[in-house]
């Protein structure tokens, strides 16, 4: 009698796990990042020095510094976060992955600019750094010209959307802007591998009311709730996924994570790649935030939720990446620090 209870307990909870299976690639880390726990749930030993001495160290020194640079005016922050950054950034080991993506993309570009490509790169994230803390108070009237928004107004809040985001310019001033225009949109996010700075991220990012969701299995359950009620979803899928397909991105091959592509035709949801790049009329705290054309899995003329559906998809939202990333400031404000091209860089 025990045996057999205990089985159907196990069979209830694996039926429970691959409800949310095929968003393994989307939603869940893709390796053991956070600190001191694996994706399935077990422990990592953590040194005991890094782990009780320089995470608390890193993470309230990020606090001291986002305490300063809310109490400084916008400009002023942004104008230190982005030098400070242009003199360090370009010095550190790190760099040498943006170069090395840099030479696999575009062989042919000198090495003058590539080396300009990284060091604005790095102006963009110590700004994006700096502004962080007054996003709040920005006044989106002067900073942010929004384009391609009529598209957007005519189907937000009529059916389930999922924005399709990039890591482009200062990406975290569009959760801002929705909740200024009083948008519902839940946000799916990865931790930070430190803690401590998770802590400060989120208790800055709690001030915009809307949901942010951490990569894993509740997040899975946040986005099925949100879209089965016509709600928001907002996503940063320009990344590597280990377990996704093999899609053309900037001209070569790359894992692209696909599970979020089957749950939106599940949903009939529309996709609406988005992305807020700076440097509208050559200020670098004024920004063009722009939605590009929805795609409507209705005008797919696929099977819904056929594997070809999902990989054309895929394909055009990377092919949008691509655009954005090679056109005007894209190339200067995109993230070149991640390993986009997995092990082939």
């Amino acid at each position: 009698m025990h045996f057999r209870l205990c089985r159907r307990y196990v069979a209830r909870k694996n039926r429970r796990r691959s409800k949310y299976s095929f968003l393994a690639e989307t939603v869940q880390p893709e390796t053991a990042r956070r600190q001191g726990e694996r994706a399935d749930g077990g422990v990592i030993p953590v040194p005991f020095i890094q782990h009780y001495i320089l995470d608390p160290l890193l993470g309230a020194l990020v606090a001291i510094l986002q305490i300063i640079f809310w109490i400084l005016p916008f400009r002023v922050s942004s104008a230190i976060g982005g030098g400070l950054a242009r003199l360090i950034g370009p010095n550190l080991a790190i760099s040498r992955k943006a170069q090395k993506n840099l030479q696999y993309v575009w062989p042919d570009m000198p090495p003058e600019r590539q080396q300009e490509i990284i060091t604005r790169m790095w102006d963009n994230l110590g700004r994006n750094f700096a502004e962080y803390p007054g996003l709040g108070r920005l006044q989106f009237g002067n900073m942010i010209h929004v384009h391609g928004a009529e598209a957007v107004n005519s189907i937000i809040g009529k059916r389930p959307i999922v924005f399709a985001a990039a890591h482009i310019g200062n990406w975290e001033t569009i959760p801002y802007f929705w909740a200024k225009q009083g948008w519902k949109v839940d946000i799916v996010y990865r931790r930070a591998n430190n803690r401590y700075v998770d802590w400060v991220i989120q208790f800055i990012r709690s001030r915009t009311g809307l949901t942010f969701a951490a990569k894993g299995r509740e997040a899975s359950k946040q986005i099925i709730q949100s879209l089965s009620k016509s709600s928001s979803v907002a996503l940063l899928m320009d990344q590597r996924m280990s377990d996704g397909e093999e899609i053309d991105f900037l001209g070569k091959p790359a894992m692209t994570g696909t599970g979020w592509i089957k749950l939106v035709l599940r949903n009939n949801a529309a996709i609406v790649p988005v992305y807020c790049v700076r440097g509208r009329d050559h200020d670098p705290c004024k920004f063009d935030m722009i939605y590009d054309t929805p795609i409507l899995p209705e005008q797919l003329n696929l099977p819904a939720d056929s594997a070809e559906a999902v990989r054309f998809v895929a394909a055009v939202v990377n092919k949008k990446y691509g655009e954005w990333i090679s056109a005007g400031r894209g190339a200067d404000q995109w993230l070149w620090l991640h390993r986009r091209w997995g092990r082939l860089v």
